[in-house]
């Protein structure tokens, strides 16, 4: 039987992180299901790297990304926008899920279906989920995602 397992937050960028991508068993998880819920790395070239160490381990990996995935801050696309197309082409070549599918297990078949948002900033509805932590910055001026993200 299929085992599902979901994960977010890699976070590959810090080497201690992508020590534990890399480390993982290739065998405890051959015939299992892996869902990557964003936030591998915001540059290419590492997302694309921690998707090659995770790829043999498992018997399939879906993506949905994260804000950091997002982010535009090398010359890797002209806005977040086209970053997702290319983190989106990128899992397609590569065998990773992005869409609907169903893990077939007989008579226990599962459907998973990515769901594809974004946030509201405080500033932009009273509906936002934002709250503030202790010692933060309440202007959010330093919060990453106001540079990098580019719709």
């Amino acid at each position: 039987m299929i085992r599902l397992f979901a994960i977010s937050d890699l976070h590959v960028d810090h080497e201690l992180n992508m020590n534990w991508v890399r480390n993982l068993s290739a065998f405890d998880y051959k015939k299992d299901a892996l869902i990557v819920a964003g936030d591998i790395s915001g540059n290419v070239l590492t997302f694309s790297e921690a998707l090659d160490y995770l790829i043999p381990k498992f018997k399939l990996i879906s993506f949905v990304p994260g804000n950091h995935d997002l982010w535009v801050r090398r010359n890797e696309a002209k806005d977040s926008l086209e970053k997702f197309y290319l983190l989106n082409n990128i899992c397609s070549s590569l065998g990773v899920k992005t869409s609907s599918f169903i893990l077939d297990e007989g008579k226990n078949n599962v459907k998973i279906q990515p769901l594809y948002s974004w946030y509201v900033k405080p500033e932009e509805s009273p509906d936002s989920l934002f709250f503030p932590k202790p010692g933060e910055d309440p202007s959010l001026r330093m919060w990453a995602d106001n540079r990098s993200i580019k719709w």
